[in-house]
């Protein structure tokens, strides 16, 4: 019997919840002996190492909702630290990098296993303690996502105190990797612009829901979809806002996680008086495309306020295909040449909520139900199948490849 491969999952977000991370472990779990190490376990049961890490803690710096003279205080004390360390950057990020809960995890791991055959690193965050885990013949895929040097290039005090320290990960560890993916070309196109590295494109597609079918929309009742994290820099209210320009047929129904509790308290506070906004709970991540197919129009209208907002092609773009639903967008080019490609929806000129619901006032019923019936076309063809064989392919190279 031959003994399968080693093949690690690193990552700091929640693995019970990642997506694309729960994608990784859905493709390789068959074929290679998979172990996870981050904040929690999954529900797949496989070998887990808790870290102890928060990434979190390193972004205090542009929380907004923290007192502005303790966020004043702490921008104040951050330039002044990193002046005095301007003599010898190199090891002031390094140190920052490699603190003592960092170190702790790097031990832990090292004591956890033998032999390593591939890790997949996935965020900025986890490429360094990566390398470091790296034996003879272990190969690197880090997993970039999106675009970490500008990720929330919207904020003063982030391109600050926490813009030159990502830049300089970037520049000292992508070339070190074997193979490196993230989510759209425009995003791979900025990495190769900037660094000088190649980048493959693995987008957020959703697995394939073979018995989904679309529903026929109502000409009475309309009923609009967003879901996702409530997270500021998504800027929802605007699609709040929308609402007051949709003809009386329409009705937004919010599925939110409340990764920022204040901001998504504002946002019912808001629509309090709102009798065709409506808030629902949210469901697990696989059961999102059956949750939403009940609805007509799923809709994302982002302000390109960082670089990869304006590039955003994201989880909930490719579920709303997979739950067979029209698909209404702002001009975001990730998304807009997948809807026009595929005849999924509707675009708007601009990002003004007006712009959007003027196209969506537009549709009638026989149209959303075209524009149902394109998705349920390419359900499978948009679906995470040819990632998984993308993925799939790049791990057997890897492990095959003799180290140089």
């Amino acid at each position: 019997m031959i003994d399968k491969k080693n093949i690690l999952l690193l990552s700091y977000s929640p693995l019970n919840s990642d997506p694309r991370v729960k994608k990784q472990m859905f493709a390789l779990i068959k074929d290679y002996s998979l172990f996870t190490a981050g904040y929690n376990a999954t529900e797949e049961q496989l070998p887990f190492i808790q870290l102890n890490y928060t990434s979190n803690k390193a972004n205090f710096t542009f929380h907004l909702h923290y007192p502005t003279l303790i966020r004043k205080f702490f921008s104040f004390f951050i330039l002044v630290v990193n002046k005095a360390k301007q003599v010898n950057r190199k090891k002031y990020y390094e140190n920052k990098y490699w603190d003592k809960e960092r170190i702790d995890d790097l031990v832990k791991l090292k004591k956890t296993f033998t032999k390593i055959d591939l890790i997949i690193a996935n965020d900025i965050d986890t490429l360094p303690l990566a390398l470091a885990l790296k034996q003879t013949n272990t190969r690197i895929i880090f997993d970039a996502h999106e675009y970490h040097p500008r990720e929330f290039e919207e904020n003063k005090e982030w391109i600050k105190n926490r813009q030159p320290y990502i830049t300089y990960l970037c520049h000292t560890y992508l070339k070190q990797a074997d193979t490196i993916f993230t989510v759209c070309n425009g995003i791979a196109q900025e990495y190769k612009n900037i660094f000088n590295v190649d980048v493959g494109v693995m987008t957020n597609t959703a697995n394939y829901n073979k018995d989904l079918y679309p529903n026929l929309s109502d000409s009475i009742t309309v009923k609009l979809i967003h879901h996702g994290a409530a997270i500021r820099s998504r800027q929802i209210e605007t699609m709040i806002e929308m609402i007051t320009f949709l003809d009386a047929r329409f009705e937004l129904y919010l599925m939110l996680i409340p990764s920022d509790k204040d901001y998504y308290n504002s946002l019912i506070e808001s629509c309090k008086n709102q009798h065709r906004i409506h808030f629902i709970e949210p469901v697990k991540t696989t059961q999102i495309s059956y949750a939403i197919n009940k609805y007509d129009i799923g809709v994302y209208l982002i302000s390109p306020n960082n670089f990869n907002n304006l590039h955003s092609l994201p989880n909930k773009f490719f579920e709303y295909i997979q739950g067979r639903l029209a698909i209404a967008i702002g001009p975001s080019p990730e998304m807009k040449q997948f809807v026009e490609k595929y005849k999924l929806g509707i675009v708007s000129e601009d990002f003004n909520p007006k712009s959007l619901a003027k196209e969506i006032n537009n549709l009638t019923s026989e149209k959303i139900d075209y524009y149902k019936a394109q998705s349920h076309i390419f359900a499978k063809e948009l679906s995470a199948e040819n990632n998984k064989d993308l993925l799939l392919k790049h791990v057997k190279q890897l492990l095959e490849e003799k180290q140089p």
